[in-house]
């Protein structure tokens, strides 16, 4: 009986943490994003059929970490992680989906799908951002500035050859 109170606040503590490692999000985001790539990889041997029920247990924790675990770590995202991060959302879309994948994320009733097409748009569309994740903010500046000048020596010279061709 004396030990009755140090029983308990043990079991707290041991269901406290068992919660704790059993979340998706993880400690840190080389540990979400081990706890992602081991999640699609289960979801890839699974070869569910599209519409069997297993997909709803998930779909919440899929849901979980693209809404809840992904916000928490994006900051500290590379650019690399983040074009990983995204494939991989497509990647589980294909299995969940199959051939209706497109159609899935083009509804643009459902919010998931709907983030999820946008920030691989994002990715795929904006290399600029790619960049300036990797490289930083100043030295993108220099970029954009050194891009600027070497469009506007491209168009002088296609000038020039314009004229040489006359």
């Amino acid at each position: 009986m004396k030990h009755l109170p140090l029983l308990i606040i043990g079991l707290f503590l041991m269901t406290s943490t068992a919660c704790d490692m059993l979340s998706p999000c993880g400690s840190s985001k080389e540990e979400f994003m081990s706890n992602y790539n081991t999640f699609i990889e289960e979801i890839k041997s699974k070869n569910l059929a599209h519409d069997a029920s297993e997909w709803q247990s998930h779909d919440k924790k899929f849901k979980k970490m693209v809404e809840e675990c992904y916000e928490t770590y994006k900051p500290e995202m590379t650019a690399n992680d983040e074009v990983d991060f995204w494939t991989n959302a497509l990647v589980y879309y294909y299995y969940h989906y199959g051939t209706d994948m497109l159609a899935r994320l083009e509804d643009n009733s459902d919010e998931l799908s709907s983030k999820i097409a946008e920030n691989v748009r994002n990715v795929i569309d904006n290399p600029l951002k790619a960049i300036r994740k990797v490289l930083g903010k100043e030295k993108t500046n220099d970029l954009e500035g050194l891009m600027n000048n070497l469009e506007k020596d491209l168009n002088k010279w296609s000038k020039k050859i314009d004229k040489l061709m006359e």
